[in-house]
């Protein structure tokens, strides 16, 4: 009798953890991640918010935060910016949008190897 109740208590609790597998509507699924060194944090967020500010961006809606590193590990970045996306087609949007934009390269500049890094001006 003990293992029809365990069979049956563990199809009941299997079946309860597959039936909540959707994700919130509202839920940021993608996410992209700029690593950056600043030298004037408060340069770097005035830049930032002015860039956030700007007509091309803030039409856009985009979901971000700035946020600084007490110690990433692997290099000497001391801050990261973090876009959320909740589809694929909004952060390939952003990924072809954000780097290119003038705006942004009073924040940051394009390198050859596709990575951002903070401007040299700030």
């Amino acid at each position: 009798m003990s293992r029809v109740l365990s069979a049956l208590c563990a199809v009941l609790l299997l079946s309860a953890a597959s039936a909540n597998s959707q994700t919130e509507p509202n839920y940021s699924k993608f996410q992209s991640n700029y690593y950056f060194t600043c030298p004037e944090p408060m340069a770097c967020v005035a830049a930032f918010e002015e860039m956030l500010a700007a007509p091309e961006i803030s039409a856009k809606g985009y979901e971000v935060s700035l946020m600084a590193l007490a110690h990433n590990g692997w290099d000497e970045s001391t801050h990261m910016v973090s876009f959320y996306f909740k589809s694929a087609e909004r952060y390939l949007e952003a990924g072809q949008t954000l780097p290119h934009l003038r705006l942004s390269q009073n924040f940051w500049q394009p390198e050859p190897a596709s990575e951002l890094k903070i401007n040299q001006k700030l």
